[in-house]
């Protein structure tokens, strides 16, 4: 693109973008135009930096189209599971390309959204600028988390993560396996539910409150641990999968079944096998482009949860099921210790958690 276009002639630089299709829709070019003529009217920018800008917009719709998602870069923008998706995926693409790419869809959300939904969409991109590297750790307090670790590696991720998880789990599926494998990963990502009580878990087990009524948590599942009955919360998300998957499955209202909610496909009355949920969990990982553990998503929907909803610790502690506090705050620390050196270094650390 030619960089000796003068900024104050906008209506040259717009026309300049219009002729460049790039195997992009005219849709997309619009956007683009209207986006370039915004930002040269609000900001004095160097024309290098709307050059590499709008190159690398054209990049995401490019990667976005590929993946069957949004072909112009507002629906993009307000699409943050696909753009976690292009960010995580697997390949030779470059750190510094990867941190181009969402610094410029950030500068888009800033110019071409509402504040008040800009706001969110930002916090979305920001995290995945957060560095995310492996650390050591050791939980706090026996059996938080579900286990005695003496020790080990955990993977900081975000909501926006888990999204990208969450969108890979029904890919290349169909009908009631892609529901079924998208509402075992809610769970996953969207209560305090360990393996083992997910594969467990029995329609007769869930208690249900009305969605609309826009509770946080409208589903509590009873489970058994430490050798009595314990409720725990399913985050409105992951309820809504459930609702799709009971609907699914004929299931009336307030059902009273002792069929297990997760089964074997071809043998509908068998619960799901472990090694079966281990490969839809682990697959759904993997294709997200991210190396993590169930606990990991469990940490990152911890996080989110006091982020973005304002949930205290104690009150998360009694949401998970922990029996000591002592395991919230070692499951929360690392993110916050991210999130404060995100904080005082800036925002552009790409480079960093893609290395």
């Amino acid at each position: 693109m030619n960089q000796q276009l003068s900024l104050s002639n906008g209506s040259e630089w717009s026309a300049s973008i219009a002729h460049r299709t790039d195997e992009i829709t005219a849709g997309a070019q619009e956007e683009i135009q209207q986006f370039v003529r915004l930002w040269t009217a609000n900001e004095k920018s160097e024309p290098e930096r709307i050059a590499r800008t709008v190159s690398c917009i054209r990049a995401l719709i490019r990667h976005s189209q590929g993946l069957a998602g949004p072909d112009t870069p507002l629906r993009l923008a307000r699409a943050p599971g696909i753009i976690a998706r292009i960010a995580r995926e697997p390949g030779d693409q470059s750190a510094r390309w990867v941190s181009g790419w969402l610094q410029a869809i950030r500068d888009f959300i800033d110019v071409m959204v509402e504040p008040w939904e800009a706001s969110k969409l930002k916090g979305e991109i920001d995290a995945l600028l957060l560095p995310r590297p492996h650390r050591d750790w050791h939980l706090a307090a026996r059996g938080g988390g579900g286990n005695r670790h003496s020790g080990g590696h955990r993977r900081l991720l975000s909501n926006i993560d888990l999204l990208a998880v969450l969108q890979r789990s029904m890919e290349a599926k169909s009908g009631e396996q892609a529901i079924r494998d998208r509402t075992l990963l809610e769970l996953c990502c969207g209560s305090g539910l360990r393996p083992a009580e997910i594969i467990g878990l029995r329609w007769q087990d869930l208690r249900w409150t009305d969605v609309a009524q826009g509770r946080l948590f409208p589903v509590w599942a009873t489970v058994r641990r430490r050798q009595q009955e314990l409720t725990l919360p399913i985050y409105v998300r992951a309820a809504i999968w459930l609702a799709r998957l009971r609907d699914l499955l004929s299931l009336p209202d307030g059902v009273d079944s002792q069929n297990a909610v997760f089964t074997e496909l071809r043998r509908p009355f068998s619960p799901l096998k472990r090694r079966r949920f281990q490969e839809i969990v682990d697959g759904a990982i993997r294709d997200a482009g991210l190396h993590c553990k169930i606990l990991d998503l469990r940490a990152a929907f911890a996080d989110y949860l006091l982020t973005t909803h304002g949930l205290t610790e104690a009150r998360l502690t009694s949401i998970l099921g922990y029996a000591l506090h002592a395991s919230t705050l070692e499951l929360v620390r690392e993110n916050k210790r991210a999130r404060a050196a995100a904080r005082s270094r800036g925002l552009n650390l790409a480079r960093e958690t893609h290395g």
